[in-house]
């Protein structure tokens, strides 16, 4: 039994200022695209929280006003899931529900990468979970002021039927569902790869359950027609054929079509053929690096230009079987030394128009390789506020770059990405409405971001205060931020 009678589960997806945003095209982004990016582990507390008998309200925060209302009133206990860019909202929302008598658990990616910060703001934290450690908060059984973490890796979630009526409140416009309504689901857990930057660096990898992923993909096609499914595996189809097996199980014409993200060592012709067959609809390969983590492209023994030839013939070979293709690409990382990384990132973008290019800048978050190392070596932006760790804005010294030098290179590409001529060649290589209002929109908010990034480049060079800030040499939070 529960010691909670009302529980409620918010995840945040979007900060404050996504309600914002002027155009009516990144309006249609924020508050319908954006919402379709909503996480499986949510939901799953809702499931387990119902199971021990209590009344659950579940919603997600995608820009809307007032998310202090959107659980309603009355919650004796208050789950708060955010990634670092939301931290400051998560915070805000944990003292609000607090002040009401709730009590609070704050999780997540935030929870995980810095749980003694939030700590002082919930009253439990938790970095990592399973189903025992949620039934043990609900219970009652963990103190206030605790940080804790599941004894064990998380093996199973919940049935996709079990988490249906969430997936409708997260996906759908009231009872309407929508074109870009996504059921999302996993097919694996953790990660088999130990990316220095990735906070599932240290978390173990679970394979495929067969009969259950089979079940889901059933229930999907019964209840969820042609509904497009969004996988959040950090690396789909490790496992491949067992992970195929299960989608074959469905027949042809009722098999949903699905977005995923791999590895390019994965997908030989043969393997894209399966995949075709059973409606792989987009396929996101992680470059990552021009100069480092060359395992998971199958890139191992190349770097510079002779990985970009590689990878570009096997991009080309996959858009012969998937209609889209998202590559992300991080520069900045400790391997990029000089022009050569951006240079070869513009000739990627100019040679794959139809190819969503997804451009980071590498983040330190807490519990990963790379915020060690970047603390040891003193390259920390020591006083940044967790919520701009998000681009544009820097949160580390790049290795081999002064930040002024590695915005300005920045600068360059998001130009090259948001120029219109690119817009124009990518929109006559796109099939369908939907895809194409998708990448418009996508367009519009990265031009957004550019712009932020162009001011924040401009007020280094006008700001000793921001300067300053960046370099360690005040801790004053610069009035630009504020």
């Amino acid at each position: 039994m529960s010691r909670y009678r009302i529980v409620g589960v918010l995840e945040l997806i979007a900060s404050t200022a996504a309600a914002n945003r002027p155009s009516r095209v990144a309006f249609w982004a924020d508050r319908m695209l954006r919402r379709q990016f909503y996480s499986v582990m949510p939901q799953a507390v809702c499931v387990w929280a119902r199971q021990l008998g209590c009344e659950v309200r579940y919603a997600t925060y995608f820009g809307q006003h007032a998310p202090q209302r959107l659980l309603g009133r009355d919650l004796d206990l208050v789950f708060i899931v955010a990634p670092s860019q939301q931290s400051a909202l998560a915070y805000a929302l944990c003292r609000y529900h607090r002040s009401q008598g709730a009590r609070v658990v704050l999780a997540g990616p935030h929870a995980r990468a810095y749980p003694a910060d939030a700590r002082r703001f919930a009253d439990i934290v938790v970095t990592t979970a399973d189903r025992l450690l949620v039934e043990a908060v609900v219970r009652g059984e963990i103190e206030p002021g605790c940080i804790v973490r599941s004894a064990r890796p998380l093996r199973e979630l919940p049935l996709v039927e079990e988490r249906e009526q969430e997936i409708r409140t997260a996906a759908y416009a009231g009872e309407r569902r929508l074109r870009i309504s996504t059921v999302a689901t996993v097919s694996s857990l953790g990660c088999p790869y130990t990316c220095d930057f990735c906070s599932e660096w240290d978390t173990a990898y679970v394979g495929p359950r067969v009969e259950h992923l089979s079940r889901d993909l059933a229930f999907i096609a019964e209840r969820f027609p042609n509904a497009l499914i969004g996988f959040h595996d950090p690396n789909f189809g490790v496992r491949f054929d067992e992970t195929l097996s299960a989608f074959e199980v469905v027949e042809p014409g009722r098999r949903n079509p699905f977005v995923m993200e791999c590895t390019l060592s994965i997908l030989n012709a043969s393997r894209l053929a399966r995949l075709r067959e059973v409606n792989c609809q987009l396929i996101a390969p992680g470059i990552e690096s021009w100069g480092d983590y060359s395992d998971k492209t199958g890139t191992r023994r190349r770097s510079g230009r002779a990985k970009l030839e590689s990878i570009s013939a096997r991009i080309r070979d996959i858009s012969r079987f998937v209609p889209a293709l998202q590559t992300n690409i991080i520069l900045g990382v400790d391997a990029d030394v000089g022009p050569e990384p951006f240079e070869l990132t513009a000739e990627f973008i100019r040679e794959h128009p139809g190819v969503w290019a997804n451009v980071n800048i590498p983040y330190p978050f807490g519990g990963t390789p790379l915020a060690d190392r970047v603390c040891r070596e003193e390259r920390l932006v020591e006083a940044l506020p967790y919520m701009f760790y998000t681009a544009p804005y820097p949160a580390m010294h790049p290795l081999h770059y002064p930040v002024t030098e590695y915005l300005r290179r920045m600068v360059g590409i998001y130009r090259l990405l948001v120029s219109a001529r690119r817009l124009a060649g990518s929109l006559r290589r796109i099939d369908g409405w939907l895809h194409r209002a998708v990448w418009t929109a996508r367009i519009v908010a990265l031009r957004a971001e550019l712009a932020e990034l162009q001011a924040f480049v401009s007020a280094l060079h006008s700001s000793p205060d921001l300067r300053a800030f960046i370099d360690n040499r005040t801790r004053r939070l610069p009035a630009f931020f504020a």
